[in-house]
C-alpha cells in the first residue's frame, strides 16, 4: 500500500472519531501534520501509571517522516515531552505518569514540529484518577 493511502485512511479514520483539533501550518513551506492522543486505561487509582500516547502522521506527499517531540499537557500545566519513536502504530510518544491527583484531568498532546513539519495538536484526552478503595 502506498503511503499517501495509508496516510488518507488515517486521516478518514481520525476525522470520523473527531480527532482532528488543529493542524497547524506553522509556514507555506512546511508539510502539515495530525496529532492524535488516547489513554491506556481510564480510570486509573491514585499513585498507579496513566499512559497517554500521541501518535503524530505527515499529511504531505513525499517519504520523509516527522522527528522531535511530542509536549504533554494537563490544562495549562506541562507534564513533560516525549522524544516521537517508531511503533507499529506509526510515529508515536508515550507519556508514563503516576503523579496526577485525584480527579479529572484533560492531558493534550502537541507536536512541536521541526525543520520540515509544522507543529499540531491533539484533542484533549480526559484521563480520570479516582482514590484508592
Amino acid at each position: 500500500m502506498k503511503r499517501h493511502s495509508v496516510v488518507r485512511q488515517f486521516l478518514i479514520v481520525l476525522v470520523a472519531v473527531g480527532a482532528v483539533t488543529s493542524m497547524n501550518a506553522q509556514s507555506s513551506s512546511k508539510v502539515p501534520t495530525l496529532t492524535r492522543a488516547s489513554v491506556e486505561k481510564n480510570p486509573v487509582e491514585a499513585g498507579q501509571e496513566a499512559k497517554i500516547t500521541a501518535i503524530v502522521a505527515s499529511i504531505g506527499p513525499g517519504e520523509a517522516v516527522p522527528s522531535g517531540e511530542v509536549e504533554f499537557t494537563d490544562g495549562s500545566t506541562s507534564l513533560g515531552s516525549v522524544t516521537l519513536q517508531k511503533s507499529e502504530a506509526g510515529l508515536t510518544a508515550t507519556l508514563s505518569i503516576s503523579t496526577l491527583s485525584v480527579g479529572p484531568h484533560p492531558i493534550t498532546a502537541r507536536y512541536v514540529g521541526d525543520a520540515t513539519f509544522a507543529g499540531s495538536v491533539a484533542q484533549p484526552e480526559m484521563q480520570f484518577v479516582v482514590a484508592k478503595p
